[in-house]
């Protein structure tokens, strides 16, 4: 199983890179800008076993059946706003659900149909260097997934076998849960997972701009 993570919340690793069962998660906070820049060779990525077990445990909750989108209807809300959307650059068919008000995302997609950093995530999951570890049952996890539009991406474009996302925000999973209710074939291949992810099972605020 290969799977490729990005993280913006939470954390799994002190270097934000995983591997296990020789399949490569990392971050792009910096391996994927190296990538994307052609820094070189792509040795200096470096990738740090665990124990499959210990990623398992991570994902496993008390009341598993309430921290998993049912698939049926949208999820959260952010006042009284409402979806305006705009058709994916990677995929013209698929609609994404995007704030009406000034927001870096909303913005970005707006203007270029995509999210900055998930076409490089999609080169780096398709290159050479990852090829040799690629299976049928590649798993892409979307750590702090705002909007969705990786996790959308993800879906559309590669051949990840599932997505799982993590969005606390009832906010962004209004945004998030309306484009998937927008896309049926990709929601079946992605799940939502409404909870953050840390070291320890909490109920903390969530502060917004």
């Amino acid at each position: 199983m290969l799977g490729i993570f990005q993280t913006y919340a939470g954390t799994l690793s002190e270097s934000g890179m995983l591997v296990f069962n020789k399949r490569a998660f990392f971050s792009p906070r910096s391996a994927l800008q190296a990538f994307s820049q052609g820094v070189g060779d792509p040795q200096p990525i470096e990738l740090k076993s665990i124990n499959t077990s210990l990623l398992n445990a991570s994902l496993v909750y008390n009341n598993p059946a309430d921290e998993v989108w049912s698939k049926t209807s949208v999820l959260g809300s952010d006042r009284n706003h409402v979806c305006e959307y705009t058709h994916a650059s990677f995929d013209d068919t698929v609609p994404l659900c995007l704030r009406t008000y000034g927001d870096l995302v909303s913005d970005v997609v707006r203007n270029r149909g995509d999210w900055t950093e998930c076409q490089t995530i999609e080169d780096v999951w398709t290159s050479s260097m990852l090829a040799p570890f690629a299976t049928d049952g590649d798993l892409f996890l979307d750590i702090g997934a705002n909007i969705g539009i990786c996790s959308v991406h993800m879906a559309a474009a590669t051949d990840a076998k599932k997505v799982v996302a993590f969005e606390p925000s009832p906010a962004n999973l209004f945004y998030f849960t309306s484009t998937l209710m927008e896309n049926p074939s990709l929601r079946n291949e992605i799940e939502v997972r409404p909870i953050g992810l840390g070291d320890n099972a909490t109920n903390v605020p969530i502060f917004a701009e």
